[in-house]
């Protein structure tokens, strides 16, 4: 059996930088899925390192990007409401979706507001597996994610030690509670998730993220046992935008 493929790694002199070069390949990819007449179903990450993406893509890119093809999903959630300053959702809807570049129905956030985060994460899964547009199942289940990478290898809310990371069927699913602040319950998307996503990209940014980095750089094999983020595998290969300072390295 084939194990996980090693990430490709392009390397910029800061996040502005390599903010702009994932704003040119999400343009491109959506251009593409819409001279195709199919939906563009992309997922975003939460935490701060997206800001500045999410700014360029309502400013710079708002006229560049045909935001009608765009289905927007969530990597995970907190388990908060969506006006809570800890929401991911809250994130996005004050940075990219505060012009209404993309119209509400197009717009599926993770809900918080159901009795559990296991029955959020069912009914979360129900809609991914649902296809866009009345069109034919596509082989993927997503088109593009992009994730980011916490100081300790997370990726979404897939700790190191989590049972959920052992998770081999399920699309989504609920996390009882954080080893990271802030300590509370959350949902997310899984490996088999992003197993299913045509490609998954990687925004990391700053010393605090250096050491998963390198490792996945430097020792990929070993990096897979460590840090969940190297487990990600998506159907084209991985590729991690990252800036000097994640890196050590020149760009």
């Amino acid at each position: 059996m084939v194990g996980p493929l090693a990430p490709e790694f392009r390397i910029f002199p800061g996040l502005a930088q390599a903010s702009l070069a994932l704003a040119e390949e999400l343009t491109t990819r959506t251009l593409r899925a819409q001279s195709l007449g199919l939906p563009f179903r992309w997922v975003i990450p939460g935490g701060e390192t997206p800001r500045t993406l999410f700014s360029l893509l309502a400013e710079r890119f708002r006229d560049r990007i045909p935001w009608s093809s765009i289905h927007l999903f969530w990597s995970d959630e907190r388990w908060v409401p969506h006006d809570h300053p800890e929401s991911n959702y809250r994130l996005a809807a004050t940075t990219l979706l505060k012009s209404h570049l993309i119209q509400p129905p197009q717009v599926h956030p993770i809900p918080t507001d159901l009795a559990s985060p296991e029955l959020a994460a069912v009914s979360y899964e129900r809609l991914l597996r649902k296809p866009m547009g009345g069109l034919a199942p596509s082989p993927y289940l997503l088109d593009l994610a992009i994730l980011g990478v916490g100081p300790d290898g997370h990726t979404a809310s897939l700790f190191p030690d989590s049972p959920v990371l052992r998770e081999s069927e399920r699309f989504v699913r609920g996390v009882p509670d954080s080893p990271t602040s802030p300590h509370v319950a959350r949902v997310t998307l899984t490996l088999p998730a992003f197993q299913r996503t045509r490609q998954v990209f990687f925004l990391a940014s700053g010393a605090t993220k250096r050491e998963v980095v390198e490792r996945v750089r430097a020792d990929f094999r070993t990096a897979v046992d460590r840090f969940p983020a190297a487990r990600v595998q998506s159907t084209d290969p991985v590729v991690w935008f990252v800036d000097t300072a994640a890196t050590g390295a020149s760009a």
